[in-house]
């Protein structure tokens, strides 16, 4: 389908996923840098699914030199529980990942353990507009590998 914008074309292709994968219990979200802006964006693309919690994986890296990184996170919280409070989604998680990120994905796991991994080729905050892709991986290696990302992010917390 194509869309006015790259961002409504996302949404599109995201909503495509979630209606075919009614089982998918949780959303996990790898992008070294989340604003709070961003999560209006993930609530278009993800939300109104109010079994699905939605795990925002991040280093939560800093895009100027004014931004305080706890502030940030303190107001990606409270909007947060907005957005899980008005049943947009069962719960919003958040892990603040030591280790080293680069890529993004967008991980949609199923009640069977079973997952679609969507590479993303920028943050949030582009707006699909320049220099992104939305890619699912279908590679069993490829799936492995970020798989074994996955765990090594959300294993070194702070």
């Amino acid at each position: 389908m194509l869309s006015d914008t790259p961002l409504e074309y996302a949404e599109s292709l995201f909503n495509k996923i979630l209606d075919k994968n009614k089982d998918t219990a949780k959303i996990s979200v790898i992008d070294p840098y989340v604003i709070p802006s961003d999560m209006y964006t993930l609530a278009s693309f993800f939300g109104g699914f109010s079994s699905i919690t939605l795990e925002i994986i991040s280093k939560f890296e800093t895009v100027s030199a004014e931004e305080n990184k706890e502030e940030r996170k303190e107001k990606l919280k409270t909007i947060s529980g907005h957005l899980s409070k008005n049943g947009l989604f069962k719960e919003v998680s958040y892990c603040h990942s030591t280790e080293k990120m680069h890529d993004r994905y967008y991980i949609f796991w199923k009640d069977n353990n079973d997952k679609i991994i969507i590479s993303i080729g920028g943050s949030v905050a582009q707006n699909f507009l320049t220099h992104t892709n939305i890619i699912e991986i279908k590679d069993k290696y490829l799936e492995l590998c970020i798989a074994k990302y996955y765990f090594l992010l959300t294993e070194k917390k702070c």
